[in-house]
């Protein structure tokens, strides 16, 4: 039986919160300032052309932002009801 591995500390990566709730992206600021959290350390994962003023106004606060395009079939736009204006 091969030998057991020790768990990995100290993981590679930046754990990402993705949110367009202007709630929840303060919210996430707080809890990383809790935890010590530098700001490089962490991100915002938002749309692309959905809440552009938040994610200009979280990079111009120092936070890292990621935007994310959309991929896959396009949604069609909801329709109205015939007769309702």
């Amino acid at each position: 039986m091969p030998p057991s591995t020790p768990p990995r500390r100290g993981a590679r990566g930046r754990p990402g919160v993705g949110t367009t709730d202007p709630r929840l992206v303060a919210v996430a600021g707080e809890r990383a300032a809790w935890n010590e959290r530098v700001l490089d350390s962490w991100e915002y994962v938002m749309p692309w052309q959905v809440c552009s003023e938040q994610q200009r106004r979280s990079v111009t606060g120092g936070y890292r932002v990621r935007v994310v395009l959309r991929s896959g079939a396009p949604v069609p736009a909801a329709r109205r009801p015939e007769g309702r204006s």
